[in-house]
């Protein structure tokens, strides 16, 4: 008997994300091989999620290397194993390249028959990927789909194997339904109501779309006020020259306020006064009042500039070079 490994409604298991199917409505098995010499779901799910995009994996099963097998969503969800065509088909994965084992061969057998019995299928319903309308250039699934039908009719009289963990299908309520009943709190709350929606096979993602709509949480956010366009550095340093921005902490925290970067526009400042650097802080007024007077910082009208470019008060220190004087 192959060995079973279920992992439907396994909390590790992306998704599912796509919209829940009617079993009824499944007319196509298909199978499939990875393109890979090994791989699992766990190695699978990777590039699905992370170079597809995709929010549900591609295969209900898959066939290791070994012939055991890994059950990965129930019958009614719909993944992604072949474009235009996933409503209807039940998809079985067997892990190689062209080359498989005589044990995954045995497994896909016992697998096809299964989803054979289960969806009342015939032979000529089980089909290689390529084998799909729009498929054809596709290499996948690596067989000869002929010669594995003909292996399917060849033991048709024998009794085909039973799903040794059947889970069949529940009668699905309405999504609306659901909604209203995780709005009543009978599904729980966070990853617990994930996992019990999942489990029943419903699609939480699905679900909660409905709740956000019925509670008005959908609602569209108000578009936000465009944010004002920046003057050029130069300008807001002309303007820091000519004393329109203040002085010290104060000017700091006004250009920052306004989206501009105080260090950037202190360093254009320098530059257009020809400080080369930011003038040390912490000097008294009475100190950079003797360094005027020593001629320090040039004559008027630029006196005054570079005083204030570099944070002090020009007029205060002015008052103190009278008082020296």
């Amino acid at each position: 008997m192959t060995k079973i490994v279920d992992l439907r409604g396994d909390s590790r298991i992306m998704g599912p994300t796509n919209p829940n199917r009617s079993v009824t409505g499944i007319t196509k098995i298909a199978r499939h091989h990875s393109a890979t010499a090994t791989g699992d779901v766990w190695a699978f799910q990777n590039h699905w999620r992370g170079t597809l995009g995709w929010g549900t994996g591609g295969y209900h099963e898959i066939i290791l290397r070994d012939g055991s097998v890994q059950l990965i969503y129930r019958d009614n969800v719909t993944t992604n194993g072949v474009g235009n065509h996933n409503s209807k088909t039940y998809h079985i994965c067997v892990v190689g390249n062209g080359s498989f084992t005589a044990e995954q061969e045995k497994a896909f057998d016992e697998r096809a028959r299964a989803a054979m019995q289960r969806f009342n299928l015939k032979v000529d319903d089980v089909l290689g990927h390529n084998e799909f309308s729009g498929h054809a250039s596709n290499s996948c699934p690596g067989i000869n789909m002929t010669t594995v039908r003909n292996r399917l009719r060849g033991s048709g009289g024998a009794t085909p194997a039973p799903n040794p963990t059947p889970n069949p299908t529940p009668n699905l309520k309405s999504n609306d339904t659901i909604a209203n009943e995780v709005i009543a709190g009978k599904w729980g709350n966070g990853t617990e109501r994930e996992r019990r929606l999942r489990e029943a096979g419903y699609n939480p993602q699905t679900i909660q779309a409905l709740v956000n709509q019925k509670l008005g949480a959908s609602a569209p956010k108000p578009t936000p006020a465009p944010q004002p366009a920046l003057k050029p550095i130069g300008t807001i340093a002309q303007e820091v020259i000519d004393g329109k921005w203040g002085n010290g902490a104060d000017r700091e925290k006004r250009l920052r306020a306004a989206g501009y970067n105080p260090s950037t526009v202190q360093a254009e400042v320098n530059r257009r006064l020809g400080a080369g650097s930011a003038q040390p802080a912490g000097k008294t007024v009475d100190q950079l009042a003797r360094e005027v007077i020593r001629g320090d910082w040039g004559n008027e009208p630029q006196r005054s500039q570079r005083l204030r470019a570099a944070g002090h008060d020009a007029a205060a220190v002015q008052r103190r070079v009278n008082q020296l004087l």
